[in-house]
């Protein structure tokens, strides 16, 4: 069987440290692993054909734990690079925070800790992920932690529920072409 080319994208000095664990560790991909040491809120998608990537070819991209880094505009630019690079039949898996956890006090503490190390997040944030994604051409399957098809046995509370903004949450997305 052969196993699909996975493109990583992110930092050069991130990959870097990616590369030496999994050296540590004597972990070997199982598939063909291109890494592109890049910035995703500049130009990098013309950087991720030459390396090999085929834009006419249906494709996962996985953007978890990234978008609440970007600020708005650098999430709508990420989105239309893959506005080019995604065919029909290609997926987009991601997560973002709603609006109101960005402003909870609790949330707050963990942003003020990563920000002590030099990790600037909690940028942006949405309450409808779905329309973010229609706007780039992609429908989308939101689901929260805890949803039954977000569950996967390890979120032991219940869903915060769709009604009422005020809540914190954090959605789970999965967008089609």
């Amino acid at each position: 069987m052969s196993l699909p080319t996975v493109f990583e994208i992110d930092h050069p000095d991130l990959l870097e440290v990616k590369n030496a664990r999994l050296a540590d560790a004597l972990a070997q991909p199982l598939g063909r692993r291109v890494t592109l040491g890049a910035d995703l809120t500049g130009q990098w998608a013309d950087e991720l054909v030459r390396s090999g990537f085929q834009a006419q070819t249906p494709t996962v991209f996985l953007a978890e734990g990234l978008l609440g880094y970007l600020e708005e505009p650098e999430v709508h630019r990420l989105l239309e690079a893959l506005d080019l690079l995604a065919p029909s039949g290609s997926f987009l898996l991601t997560d973002v925070s709603g609006q109101a956890a960005l402003n909870d006090p609790s949330f707050t503490f963990w942003l003020q800790r990563m920000a002590t190390n030099g990790i600037i997040g909690g940028r942006f944030g949405t309450d409808d992920p779905a329309a973010l994604l229609a706007m780039h051409g992609w429908d989308a399957v939101v689901s929260e932690y805890g949803d039954p098809d977000a569950n996967f046995g390890r979120w032991p509370w219940p869903p915060v529920g769709r009604n009422g903004q005020s809540a914190a949450r954090s959605y789970l997305i999965v967008g089609k072409r």
